[in-house]
């Protein structure tokens, strides 16, 4: 059986460390910062090159400027028993990254009028309990609903479970909080989600995601993840294990999406000039909610927007069993970066984002 910590899989690993803390706007004055060509990528080889040797059996990393792809390489193995290389074509699970292309799906139906972002989301999952009434759905976007984690009420990852079932999980506990008023992460929000969005496209959330997405934006190398994947790993005091993926009814919109680095940063170029939704819908998923006392989260709609050094960042991570990842844009550059690990760090480290904050510092100088 999966441990504890699988209960937290699909968790950014310390988004927010305060919330009092205010984020700057994605659109603020420009500050610009110069991308070496990319024949001088000696800096990104040898991070990727010395996380291979801490342990991480496989990476994959790509860099875009602009639309144009300036790195992008495989480093390791999938399998530390067959030795099989990573590519950049090896798909990884990506875990919450997920949640980007299902506040996407969503945004799409505000813009074709189908729903508003202030409707309750009661309207659309009757069975959602009556505590939770007054949960809208821009509160599910934001992580500001009070719905708790239905994670954490999980005994094992490995056994699908029905919508119905899920339904009970989280209907099950106390409101946290009244919406809007609090932050906290739970991958509930994006279940309930996705299935707004089962019930209005009259369609699945896999056949959905491949005909609006994947498809029409090139996106080969990505689709719902097929279980069981590949086995990825995951390490705790030092030992590192082989883990059994979970199944992915668990996942559902909150995190069974499965991409390779290359294609989830043509999605970030993809979203962010309007290919994916419109500019006027990406602005507003990029935009940190502010809770009813004033207080800026540091969240939009399913992307973090903060800083790294002063610079303005757009990002998220992912982490579900044997993988984690991160996608991060750095606006005032147009930078992109996607890094994949087939590892998760029980003891809390999150590997991607290390990586990825690694690779910026080295290139945006």
């Amino acid at each position: 059986e999966a441990p504890l910590q699988l209960i937290r899989m699909f968790r950014p690993l310390a988004i927010l460390s305060a919330l009092l803390l205010l984020a700057p706007n994605v659109h603020a004055a420009p500050r610009r910062h110069s991308v070496p060509h990319p024949t001088e990528f000696t800096a990104v080889d040898l991070i990727a090159r010395d996380a291979i040797a801490g342990g991480i059996p496989g990476i994959s990393i790509a860099v875009l400027k602009g639309d144009e792809p300036l790195f992008a390489k495989g480093y390791g193995v999938e399998n530390l028993s067959t030795k099989v290389p990573v590519k950049t074509s090896t798909i990884f699970e990506i875990g919450s990254i997920t949640k980007q292309f299902t506040a996407a799906a969503i945004m799409r139906l505000v813009e074709q009028g189908k729903l508003r972002v202030d409707e309750k989301a009661g309207t659309f999952v009757p069975e959602l309990d009556a505590k939770f009434a007054t949960v809208t759905i821009e509160h599910l976007l934001t992580h500001t609903s009070g719905i708790p984690e239905y994670n954490d009420l999980l005994t094992t990852a490995y056994l699908a479970r029905s919508q119905s079932e899920m339904m009970s999980l989280i209907n099950q506990r106390p409101r946290l909080f009244a919406p809007g008023t609090a932050w906290s992460y739970s991958n509930s929000n994006y279940y309930l989600l996705g299935m707004v969005l089962e019930r209005l496209t009259a369609d699945t959330y896999p056949h959905s995601m491949r005909q609006n997405f994947f498809l029409p934006l090139g996106l080969t190398s990505t689709d719902y993840c097929q279980t069981p994947l590949r086995a990825g790993y995951w390490r705790q005091s030092g030992t590192t294990e082989l883990v059994q993926p979970a199944d992915m009814s668990l996942a559902f919109a909150a995190g069974a999406i499965c991409s390779t680095a290359t294609d989830l940063a043509r999605w970030n170029h993809a979203l962010v000039t309007g290919h994916a939704v419109s500019t006027s819908s990406y602005a507003r998923m990029a935009t940190s909610y502010r809770l009813t006392n004033g207080t800026k989260t540091n969240y939009g709609y399913a992307l973090v927007v903060d800083t790294l050094d002063g610079r303005p960042r757009v990002w998220h991570n992912g982490a579900i069993l044997g993988y984690m990842a991160n996608l991060a844009w750095y606006p005032n550059s147009d930078l992109t970066i996607a890094v994949l690990v087939n590892l998760v760090d029980l003891n809390g480290r999150d590997l991607g984002t290390e990586i990825s904050d690694r690779i910026a510092r080295a290139l945006l100088k």
